[in-house]
């Protein structure tokens, strides 16, 4: 009889162990659901190698970045692209819905800063140059423009605008804490454009408005020294690798905006394009490459039936000017503009 009790007990422990345990498991599960977010999954794009064998795997990033309108996803508007320096090998790395714009690339060539509205306002973004891990470091109520890194890659400056009136600002990237550039205890000014220079001894940006003639300055990055280097309708100052040349476009003549170049100090100013539209052309947005004999740019041009903007290069004297770009033939990406080369590459 005991064994017939002992029998039956352990039978019913199985039984019972057997129907208790999928719920354990199944509270378990449920206790960590999935993260739900605002936008509804995306299926892959064109660019997901899954998707497409033809797509090159980003082992070797190519070393240029640009913003065209693209179809990265679905929704997705200007994004940010990559290509080699011959204009091959074009991918997208941002992927995301809404204006991704202003990427920059940090000195190593390991992280690029850019500015993207995905999540309202204009903000300031960082993320590895395949497209991973993208982060947001301002959350503001200010519009963020034009991040460029110090070259210890501790810093970025950038501008930020609210009702009109563009401030500098710099933030260290370990704590987050952000110091307005003030000129000489002036409290309100519209400068632009920012970039530092390869000693990190200074900065240089476009200014315009009341309070600063409008024109090319340079600074210390805590705003001591500012000196005017040329002044007029002048945009977009980089610096050349060596620190001795900046690069910028402008309209002096008042008749069409072309690529120039000075020395550090302001001085030896001459052109570099000379747009084939004559007036009313539009060569901007100059970038240097790794050695400093040749500047990328985005002309605005007429192709064919087509008017639309095309990444060029060109020889620091003007010669061996060459498209790099042919948006008006592609199905991913028109209009590419903003190009700018890693300096490691």
């Amino acid at each position: 009889m005991k064994q017939r009790i002992l029998v039956f007990v352990l039978v019913l422990s199985v039984m019972l162990a057997c129907s208790i345990d999928p719920l354990f498991r199944k509270r378990e599960i449920t206790q960590n659901p999935p993260v739900s977010t605002t936008l509804p999954e995306l299926p892959p794009q064109n660019l997901d190698l899954e998707a497409d064998p033809t797509t090159p795997l980003l082992t070797d990033i190519p070393p240029i970045a640009f913003v065209a309108t693209a179809w990265c996803v679905p929704g997705s508007g200007s994004e940010i692209l990559l290509m080699n320096a011959d204009g091959s090998g074009i991918v997208c790395v941002t992927k995301m819905r809404g204006q991704d714009n202003d990427p920059n690339w940090s000195a190593d060539g390991q992280k690029i800063v850019f500015v993207s509205d995905r999540n309202g306002g204009s903000e300031i973004f960082l993320m590895n140059p395949d497209g991973s891990d993208q982060q947001q470091i301002t959350f503001t109520d200010a519009n963020e423009f034009y991040p460029a890194f110090s070259p210890d890659g501790e810093y970025i400056v950038y501008a930020s605008e609210i009702s009109g009136i563009h401030h500098l600002e710099t933030m260290e990237l370990d704590t987050g804490a952000v110091s307005r550039i003030e000129f000489n205890n002036m409290k309100s000014y519209n400068c632009v454009y920012p970039e530092w220079s390869p000693d990190g001894d200074w900065l240089v940006f476009s200014c315009f408005g009341e309070d600063l003639k409008a024109g090319i300055y340079k600074s210390h990055p805590d705003g001591s020294d500012l000196q005017l280097l040329q002044a007029g309708p002048l945009h977009h100052p980089v610096w050349s690798p060596d620190g001795k040349l900046i690069a910028f476009d402008g309209e002096p003549a008042g008749c069409k905006f072309e690529i120039y170049v000075m020395k550090s100090d302001g001085s030896g100013m001459r052109q570099i394009t000379e747009h084939p539209e004559g007036c009313g052309g539009f060569n901007k947005h100059p970038a240097w490459s790794p050695d400093g004999e040749k500047l990328i740019f985005n002309s605005y041009r007429k192709f064919g039936d087509t008017n639309g903007s095309e990444l060029f290069s060109i020889n620091l004297d003007g010669s061996g000017e060459k498209q790099l770009t042919f948006s008006y033939n592609e199905e991913l990406f028109t209009s590419p503009i903003d190009a700018v080369w890693s300096p490691v590459r």
